[in-house]
């Protein structure tokens, strides 16, 4: 008798998609009923009268199926992150009717229902347009396994509790709830035997156009992204049954419920197996309205807690702006006091610098009178031997830009009388005075052979301007010994 409510219900819906969409219609046919592991074709057909369209089939499958194409009448298929998609453009197939098929593979631990619905989008009169498809529900059982007509007709209308729930299987199911604020989805897992040491995962699929919050996870990492609300245990919670939920929020309004499908995973004998969650009623009115009591509470407290931070916020920002006005204070007493010690400083600097200053002229003052006293040291100096006329040739054995006594080349070893010169800007010793520059050469030698004086050398002086030996060979009209 139900089969045949359904069979109604979907004819009813066929005429309604017939009627609002202006003839456009496309429906589903698969078989009733498929085994985990197994494939099944997907077949479906579409009435597009005479539109002329680019056009798109867009479904969405659970985890652990995948699909593959069969025929798409030259469409482009696409299966990407559990989504399909079949792409016609630049246009639709000409025929008015036509037929598109797909396999769809079960995976090896999927059990229970698989909910297949879909859109189709196109373009009629410059208007994009989308037909959601009829959905088909194909049941994914173990090969010789029967139908609990019973365990699968236990809701009814009144909102009543599922009673005697196979606590011994495992199960998962859902349902949907609209709050005056949103929509709230209730999860029930059974884990029966399960080790509660393995991980667990609760993956569902909304439509775009929600926003999901968590509302209790059972200590799960609740997260949403890209239309999927994922809970995830490491280890599953110690009851065997228990209960999660999640708050939908429309981003624009409306008054529809919108599709979910999802899955539980779980870890079995060492592999992962999946279920299908269920849409079941499983919580009365009863216990719907001690929720809505609870939840008006838990609002209450909130509101109380809000208010509580708020006026503790008050408070610390009073607190704030008090320690802010204190800090200015401080900060500009320690501003007055930095000036006044670097006015102090910079005072000292200034006795410092006039210290240095005068120092510093005293210095100059004392080099001065030593340059000088030098001078005419070296002006007065006895040693010094004017240059006879004419070309003549000495041996210079040492320049200073100090004034050293003449002394201080007897501990050089040098014996005979040491003469000296200022000449640009240095104090220049000498010995001998030649008027053959062979004589001078080799007074040279003997200076480098009986004394430690490495770097003596010949100069040479022309009516006692000294020049260039080069030149002085040259006046002399003298011959260069090496």
């Amino acid at each position: 008798m139900i089969k045949y409510f359904i069979l109604l219900i979907n004819f009813i819906g066929f005429l309604l998609v017939d009627l609002f969409m202006g003839g456009i219609t496309a429906t589903i046919n698969a078989p009733d009923e498929a085994a985990p592991g197994s494939s099944f074709t997907v077949e479906i057909t579409f009435n597009i009268s005479d539109l002329k369209s680019i056009g798109r089939f867009k479904q969405d499958l659970p985890i652990g199926y995948t699909a593959t194409p069969v025929n798409t009448l030259n469409g482009t298929f696409i299966f990407k992150d559990q989504i399909i998609k079949i792409v016609w453009n630049p246009a639709l197939p000409p025929d008015s009717i036509f037929t598109i098929s797909y396999d769809i593979l079960v995976d090896q631990t999927a059990e229970g229902p698989l909910v297949l619905g879909g859109s189709f989008t196109y373009v009629d009169n410059k208007e994009l347009k989308t037909l959601n498809l009829l959905s088909k529900t194909i049941i994914i059982r173990p090969k010789g396994a029967t139908v609990n007509n019973d365990q699968n007709n236990q809701q009814n209308s009144n909102n009543t509790v599922i009673q005697n729930l196979p606590t011994d299987q495992i199960f998962c199911y859902r349902q949907i709830v609209r709050d005056l604020d949103g929509i709230t989805v209730h999860i029930l897992v059974n884990t029966a035997g399960l080790s509660k040491d393995k991980f667990g995962k609760v993956q569902e699929k909304i439509l775009s156009g929600y926003t999901a919050t968590n509302i209790e996870s059972k200590d799960a990492i609740f997260s949403f992204k890209d239309n999927n609300i994922k809970f995830l245990w490491m280890t599953l919670p110690s009851e065997s049954m228990f209960q999660i939920s999640y708050k939908l929020t429309a981003t624009t309004p409306t008054s529809e419920i919108p599709d979910i499908s999802g899955t539980f995973s779980y870890v079995e004998n060492e592999g992962t197996k999946i279920r299908t969650i269920e849409n079941r009623e499983f919580l009365d009115n009863n216990m719907l309205a001690n929720n809505q009591v609870t939840k008006d509470q838990a609002a209450k407290d909130q509101a109380a807690k809000d208010q509580a931070a708020k006026d503790q916020a008050a408070k610390d920002q009073a607190a704030k702006d008090q320690a802010t006005k204190d800090q200015a204070t401080k900060d500009q007493t320690a501003k007055d006091q930095a000036a006044k010690d670097q006015a102090t400083k910079d005072q000292a600097a200034k006795d410092h610098a006039t210290k240095d200053q005068a120092a510093k002229d005293q210095a100059a003052k004392d080099k001065a009178a030593k340059d000088k006293a030098a001078k005419d040291q070296i002006a007065n100096n006895k040693h010094i031997v004017s240059p006879e006329t004419g070309v003549k040739y000495k041996v210079q054995i040492g320049a200073y830009k100090r004034y050293l006594n003449v002394s201080y080349f007897k501990k050089l070893q040098v014996t005979e009388s040491v003469s000296v010169e200022l000449n640009n800007g240095l104090n220049k010793y000498l010995i001998g005075l030649h008027s053959e520059y062979k004589d001078a050469r080799d007074h040279r030698v003997k200076i480098w052979n009986e004394t430690p004086i490495r770097d003596a050398f010949v100069s040479a002086y022309n009516n006692g301007n000294r020049i260039t030996v080069q030149e002085a060979l040259m006046i002399a009209n003298q011959k260069w010994y090496q």
